[in-house]
Parts: C-alpha cells; structure tokens; sequence
C-alpha cells in the first residue's frame, strides 16, 4: 500500500488540515476534554479524505474509528450508535478492506461482468448476477463522470 498523503492537491491537504484543526480546537474549548473523543474525531474526518479520495486507507481508518466510537457510545450508553458501528460499519469496512486488498484492479468490474456472463452460458439462473454487477459498472461510470466533471467546474 502506497502513501495515503502523497497525492494530495493543495485544496485536499487545505481541506484535511483545516478539518483537523476545527476537531482539535473544538475539543480543547470543551469543559471535559476526552482524548479518546479526539482521536475518534481525527481518525473519523481523515478517513472521509480518503473515502473521497477513493483510497484504501478510508477503510483502514473506519475500522479504527468503527471501535473508538463504539467505545464511546457505549459509555454514554447510546446502544443504537454503537450497535450500528460495531456490528454493521466495522463489519463491512473489515469487508472492504479485505476485498479492495486482494482485487485492486479498476478493471475488476468488467472481469467479474465477463466471469458471469460465461457461467450463465453454462447456467442462466446466474444472468441476476450479470445484470447486477453491469448495474454496479455503470453506476461507478457515472459516478467518476460526475466526480470528474464537478472537479472540472471546482477548478474553473
């Protein structure tokens, strides 16, 4: 896995540095300063960076923040959030991590697209599944279009 930071533009590291600064100064004015609290909140809004980013590290972040902020839902017993953190987010960011690790390919779309179309030569109960991961593919073309043209309209 590559350095996370190294390519930030200008406007990313702005953006993470003045998001880490309003975290930190926030939590320095409060009357009870929890250090867990901090570190949750610093992990919570880099993992977001990177989330955007579509960089790996977000999943590896959201485990470490899935955990901490279970912790602190648990001593302010809101049982839904930790709930929620614990057993669906870390979960499934565990999940992500574990995927994104062994098939980093952006061609993999296309490859799990072709694997399905020819198990339903031999099978047609599994053209469900070619027709989902083709919906999946198509999402994340317009996704990246719509990413790239808003980053276009930013730079403008």
């Amino acid at each position: 896995m590559n350095n996370p930071i190294k390519n930030f533009t200008k406007k990313e590291w702005i953006l993470w540095i003045a998001s880490l600064l309003i975290v930190i100064v926030s939590n320095l004015f409060s009357t009870d300063f929890d250090l867990l609290t901090l570190m949750a909140a610093l992990i919570g809004v880099t993992s977001l960076i990177f989330a955007a980013k579509g960089n790996v590290w977000a999943q590896i972040l959201m485990i470490m923040f899935s955990i901490l902020y279970g912790i602190i839902s648990y001593r302010f017993r809101y049982w839904g959030e930790m709930i929620t953190y614990l057993g669906m987010a870390l979960p499934m960011a565990i999940w992500s991590t574990l995927t994104w690790i062994r098939h980093p390919s952006w061609g993999n779309g296309i490859v799990l697209i072709v694997l399905w179309t020819l198990a339903s030569l031999e099978n047609p109960a599994y053209i469900p599944v070619v027709v989902n991961f083709t919906i999946f593919f198509f999402n994340d073309m317009y996704g990246f279009i719509s990413w790239k043209h808003r980053e276009i309209l930013l730079d403008l």
